[in-house]
């Protein structure tokens, strides 16, 4: 028996009349319910089909009412009220979402509060299912339980990809069902992994290349996350020894990071989400991610620096490295006008995420701007901030070399680059391969950072100087560390 059905059969014995259940499978988790707990009246609800019969008892329940009453219990309240004559132990489930309809309109609040006493006389309970009660009024909360549906574990997902080989009549390679486990983990619920993987099965077998695509769709559809399997190395950045090293000791240590969670610009991610002020979506949103990420303690790690300097990168490179699953996460893409979807859609992408790795999720943001971070949310960022500041001559030349086999330059004159972020070298020897000009032509068409927005430059420095880690050499960056000269021997700056 499952945990949720276990919990749902105490609520019933303890005559609980109001359950509101986190599902993202409705059809499975109802016939998980009416499997599990039978010998009573069920009945499902919808703002299509008003009340209708889901078992014998639920049918011969259904012939107590008067016909005209029942026709009209499309319309939420009359429904509601239509239980109340419902006959002892009845169980009524509100499907697809159409929760929303009722705790969403005044009547139907107060249809809700008026039904707790009388159901809890004889046992009836009414069971919302939806993807989320976020939205839940206040006025609501104290008089219904709310359930979570839990996410397919390991042993689940591994029993039905063995169930679905004899079915398909197909061998299983016992050693490779952990990594068949892996790709199929993350999966809202088990129906959605039964049908990925029934999909994915060739004539020799489950082709695990089909399986991650298929999967990579499903993930990809779901709003505001985007998965993907980066083939990025260390071998391909230079300028970033003290990172990668750092983090090579992590994924060697104790508790690795099985996939990345990835924040680009988080700064404009949580800009409306702090203060007094802030946006009532946005600041669920924080609060979501702050409870998240504590709740699983997972690791984040702050990248801060100057555009262009390779924070987006290294994300790549990381998972490149180590062969992890990327999910960039769009705060944005999340908010939608319907009640409660915004709320449900981050509680569905958060879910997916810990579906995928549990709490061995490494957080990994890049940032640009400082200031709109709430410090409660810095503080989750407990594996350090690190900067990104402009390469020295010296740490530009392996990424010159990199660029120059790319873009076949190599042996060419590079113009003056003082002054240049890893993405310039690289737009130069590009532009100078798509214009078929020499490097130093095609550094004419380059305006760097430095000389475009000095006063943004600045601000980042002075922000970074001796409070951030280097992400080229161990220890803190300093505004003013030695540096080499074009053509020259190293000066001190500043």
């Amino acid at each position: 028996m499952s945990k949720l059905l276990e919990n749902v059969a105490a609520a019933r014995k303890a005559g609980v009349p109001l359950v509101a259940i986190v599902t993202h499978d409705q059809p499975a988790t109802v016939a998980t319910i009416i499997d599990g707990i039978n010998g009573c009246p069920q009945i499902a609800w919808d703002c299509i089909n008003g009340l209708r019969h889901l078992n014998d008892a639920g049918k011969e329940a259904l012939a107590t009412l008067p016909a005209d009453m029942v026709a009209t219990t499309g319309r939420p309240v009359f429904a509601l009220k239509a239980i109340l004559n419902l006959p002892p132990k009845t169980m009524v489930f509100a499907l697809n979402g159409n929760a929303a309809h009722i705790i969403g309109d005044a009547g139907g609040i107060q249809a809700l509060q008026n039904l707790r006493e009388a159901l809890k006389e004889n046992k009836r309970m009414v069971l919302l299912l939806g993807d989320s009660f976020a939205a839940m009024p206040a006025s609501l909360r104290a008089d219904i339980v709310t359930l979570e549906e839990e996410l397919p574990t390991n042993e689940q997902l591994g029993a039905l990809i063995e169930e679905l080989h004899k079915s398909a009549n197909k061998p299983l390679d016992e050693e490779k069902l952990p990594k068949m486990v892996d790709a199929v983990r993350g999966l809202p619920a088990l129906f959605t992994a039964e049908t990925v993987v029934a999909m994915s099965f060739r004539k020799g077998g489950l082709d695990m290349d089909a399986l991650w695509d298929r999967k990579r769709q499903t993930i990809n559809a779901t709003a505001g996350l985007t998965i993907s399997r980066p083939t990025m190395r260390y071998s391909d950045l230079a300028g970033m020894d003290s990172l990668h090293g750092f983090l090579r000791k992590y994924q060697s240590g104790p508790k690795p990071a099985r996939a990345i969670l990835m924040w680009d610009e988080v700064e404009k991610m949580m800009q409306n989400a702090a203060g007094e002020q802030a946006h009532e979506v946005s600041g669920d949103q924080l609060s979501v991610t702050l409870k998240r990420m504590e709740a699983l303690r997972w690791a984040g790690i702050m990248l801060f620096g100057i555009p262009g300097s390779g924070k987006t990168a290294i994300v790549d490179a990381t998972a490149g490295e180590f062969g992890l699953e990327k999910v960039e996460m769009d705060f944005g893409a999340f908010k939608e006008k319907w009640l409660g979807s915004s709320e449900g859609n981050i509680r569905a992408g958060f879910d997916m995420v810990e579906g995928l790795a549990g709490s061995d999720v490494l957080v990994m943001a890049t940032c640009n701007r400082m200031k709109s971070l709430p410090p409660e949310f810095r503080r989750r960022f407990w594996l350090g901030n690190w900067f990104f500041a402009l390469p020295t001559l010296a740490e530009q030349e392996p990424i010159k070399r990199i660029h120059e086999k790319t873009y076949g330059c190599a042996g060419q004159e590079w113009p003056s680059t003082a002054g240049w972020t890893g993405a310039e070298i690289r737009n130069c020897a590009e532009l100078a391969e798509r214009l078929q000009v020499s490097l130093k032509e095609a550094g004419k068409y380059i305006v760097p950072i430095s000389k475009a927005d000095p006063e943004s430059l600045d601000e980042l420095t002075a922000l970074a100087d001796k409070r951030f880690l280097s992400v080229s050499h161990e220890g803190v960056w300093e505004k003013n560390p030695l540096v080499e000269a074009a053509g020259k021997k190293a000066r001190k700056i500043g």
